[in-house]
């Protein structure tokens, strides 16, 4: 791998760490139980390219445990 294609994976890395603590900082954290007194297991597929991931907006409900499963398409 030449020196450029390092810097570019480098970077790729560290936006996309800088993202996922923006993503994490973000959401409310989530209470141990819904209000119904179920807790709902959603689980987002994202997929993260060069300077972008989708879906771009992630919306849950309160109470929802989240999982996400993130996938690079080109690093």
């Amino acid at each position: 791998m030449e020196r450029r294609d390092w810097r570019r994976w480098f970077q790729f890395m560290l936006l996309a760490a800088g993202a996922f603590v923006v993503l994490l900082t973000l959401l409310p954290p989530a209470p141990a139980k819904a209000a119904t007194g179920q807790q709902r297991v959603v689980e987002i597929n994202v997929k993260a390219r060069q300077w972008a991931f989708t879906p771009g907006v992630i919306e849950v409900n309160q109470g929802d445990l989240v999982r996400l499963k993130i996938t690079s398409e080109d690093v």
